[in-house]
């Protein structure tokens, strides 16, 4: 399932780019929904959203993005270990 990133691109690919959208409300023993044939599939208390998995490749992307997304932190984290490590070096010296 790829991430939206705002609902306003979700709520679009709902509206124009499926087929079927769920939930399609109905109560029990409901035989038609408007002109058509309304048969219960599943009862749910929830929301269900059916997408394509990523690809192989869409999957690689994503693991690339994350990794150079995380580089500042670990750099900074490694900056904070060298400093500290200088401080703790300096008062052991003297």
């Amino acid at each position: 399932m790829t991430a939206e990133k705002d609902n306003v691109s979700l709520v679009y690919k709902i509206e124009h780019e499926a087929d079927m959208t769920f939930p399609i409300e109905g109560y029990k023993g409901q035989s038609r929904y408007g002109v058509y044939r309304y048969v219960p599939l599943v009862e749910s208390a929830g929301v269900a959203l059916v997408a394509l998995l990523p690809s192989a490749e869409e999957k690689a992307n994503i693991v690339i993005r994350v990794g150079t997304a995380c580089f500042p932190m670990l750099f900074l984290t490694l900056l904070m270990v060298l400093l500290a490590g200088a401080v703790l070096w300096a008062l052991v010296s003297t």
